[in-house]
């Protein structure tokens, strides 16, 4: 954590929104990436995504300085991610419709090649079947895979992030991709 940083970190602790409106900017595109993987609609990616940033603000004096700003942030996202999946599975099997859960199939990102239609057709082919796929992972391989193969962290840095030790997330992370190589072997 650079000195500007913990500056920026200090002032909002003292209540100075600007302070705490600077770290936001700092952050939030790589939050709502890894919201956005982990939730896997955009309506509800945005939901959390304020929510977690709103827990930051009301949450900021317990910052201590013993992890990296981002980490504190995304472990913030990444429970209210979890929360919110659960609180979604719950209420699917009180009222279950087959045709809500084919509506709810997004994109995970946009890697499609502008103006080449053949390309854009078989990205989005792509994923949904990842999209698909990916909801077959419990949350928790799903927070990891994200972390890992979309966001670029580390093993270290997703235990940190997770408060799990390393060999759980590498555990994790081999039935997450385990299952998704299951789930997308007849395509490939």
């Amino acid at each position: 954590m650079d000195s500007e940083e913990k500056n920026l970190i200090m002032n909002a602790q003292a209540g100075q929104s600007t302070a705490f409106n600077q770290l936001v900017t700092r952050y939030d595109q790589q939050i709502l990436q890894v919201i956005f993987g982990i939730m896997g609609n955009l309506a509800d990616a945005q939901d959390v995504y304020q929510e977690t940033f709103i827990k930051a603000y009301l949450k900021i004096q317990s910052f201590r300085f013993e992890s990296e700003f981002s980490t504190w942030l995304t472990r913030i996202a990444i429970n209210l991610c979890l929360n919110e999946r659960r609180k979604k599975q719950i209420k699917r099997w009180l009222t279950f419709n087959p045709d809500d859960e084919m509506q709810n199939v997004n994109n995970l990102a946009d890697i499609s090649n502008q103006g080449n239609p053949e390309h854009e057709y078989i990205n989005h082919e792509l994923n949904q079947l990842v999209q698909t796929a990916m909801k077959q992972l419990s949350s928790q391989q799903r927070a990891i895979f994200v972390l890992k193969h979309f966001q670029g962290y580390k093993i270290k840095e997703i235990a940190e992030t997770l408060n799990c030790s390393e060999g759980t997330i590498k555990n994790q992370l081999f039935r997450a991709i385990q299952k998704l190589n299951k789930e997308l072997q007849p395509y490939f």
